[in-house]
């Protein structure tokens, strides 16, 4: 999934790119704080302000775990 990540956005904007890795920066500093480098449950408000591709994301990840 990562690796899909970074490759659907290598040829984005520069100050898009800026932001991108900011974000899975702080993602990997949330996971590397969480004992066992596993995350928090999500809340039904962060589920409910997801978008439905963020949603299916999530239940394919989910399936694979």
């Amino acid at each position: 999934m990562v690796k899909a990540e970074f490759r659907a956005h290598r040829h984005a904007a520069d100050d898009f790119l800026q932001q991108f890795e900011r974000q899975w920066r702080d993602y990997l500093t949330a996971i590397r704080r969480t004992p066992g480098g596993a995350g928090r449950s999500l809340t039904g408000d962060e589920v409910s302000s997801m978008s439905e591709e963020q949603r299916a994301q999530l239940t394919k990840v989910a399936k694979n775990l």
